[in-house]
């Protein structure tokens, strides 16, 4: 969609503006991890995936229009792994845990 024209096969070509896409386009980043993640950006998580997989890193950028995540994992020394990037949709994480930090009184 260049210069503010939607062309389809079956319409005219027609004019829209950004506030008609952003009405009828909101952003399918719904639910529980998904409204929080935008908060916790450059924090070390330990995040659990919907395939169960587990991934360990730090939230590096959240795209709220396509609900992707990025995700910086550290390089390891033993075995020797090199600093990866994940990009995850914010629907396919089950759940985030990470380190309190409050001091507690037992």
């Amino acid at each position: 969609m260049t210069s503010g024209i939607y062309i389809s096969k079956r319409r005219k070509k027609e004019k829209y503006s950004c506030s008609e896409c952003n009405k009828e386009h909101k952003s399918e980043c719904k639910g529980c991890i998904c409204n929080v993640i935008k908060d916790f950006i450059n924090k070390e998580f330990f995040i659990r995936t919907k395939s169960s997989d587990v991934i360990v890193g730090t939230i590096i950028e959240f795209d709220k229009k396509n609900c992707c995540v990025k995700i910086l994992s550290p390089e390891t020394l033993s075995p020797k792994e090199p600093a990866e990037i994940t990009i995850i949709s914010c629907k396919d994480i089950e759940s985030i845990t990470f380190a309190f930090q409050k001091k507690i009184n037992l």
